[in-house]
Formats: C-alpha cells, sequence, structure tokens
C-alpha cells in the first residue's frame, strides 16, 4: 500500500559490515512488500536497489521468529557490474563533453590566429 513498514532506524551489523539492520514498527501482516534501500558505499557512491518478498498467512502474527534476522540477500555480480558501469558511464560522459569543449577552444584559437 506505499507505506513505510520500518522504525526508520538502520544501521550496519555490529558483525558484518555488509549487513543492514532495521527495526519494524510492527509485525508485518500477511501480503507482498517491496523493500526499497539506498545506502553510500565505503568509498562514496550511493547504491540502491529494491527486492520483494512475502508473507503468508501461516506466518502472519506468528510470534516464532520474532527478533530474528532476515538472512541478508546478496548483490549478484550482474547488480555489481551494473552499478559500476552507472558510474562509469557517468564519468565517460563528463570526460566526452570536456574533450569536445577542448576541442572548440583549440579549434576557436587556430581559426583566430589565421
Amino acid at each position: 500500500q506505499g507505506n513505510r513498514v520500518d522504525e526508520d532506524n538502520a544501521r550496519i551489523s555490529p558483525n558484518n559490515a555488509t549487513l543492514l539492520l532495521i527495526d519494524l514498527k510492527e509485525s508485518l501482516s500477511k501480503g507482498s512488500y517491496t523493500v526499497e534501500w539506498r545506502v553510500t558505499s565505503a568509498d562514496g557512491h550511493p547504491v540502491n536497489g529494491t527486492y520483494r518478498f512475502a508473507v503468508a498467512a501461516s506466518a502472519a502474527g506468528s510470534e516464532e521468529g520474532t527478533g530474528k534476522p532476515i538472512e541478508p540477500i546478496e548483490r549478484s555480480a550482474k547488480q555489481e557490474e551494473e552499478g559500476s558501469q552507472e558510474g562509469g558511464i557517468i564519468q565517460a560522459a563528463i570526460l566526452g563533453v570536456v574533450l569536445i569543449g577542448a576541442v572548440a577552444v583549440a579549434g576557436y584559437v587556430v581559426l583566430r590566429r589565421r
């Protein structure tokens, strides 16, 4: 339904720096959920993603497993590659603009000297 269900208290796990922990406001009712996440990586680049999961009717409201973390979902090599390609594309675009500008300035200087 688009409602936020976490406590807005994301933190890095003290036992695993690649694991992000959050607390939920309340138990999740049955249904499907979309997790949207965004963090800043160690090298300063923003990294984000989404994934979906469902809570079955038999698990909804169950006290079993309360307080236990959900196993982290590892980013695939393809996701890592796509994230690094995004940064590479931006850098290539900036470099292209700079090179075009340099060629334009050089051309102007050459034409002015004639």
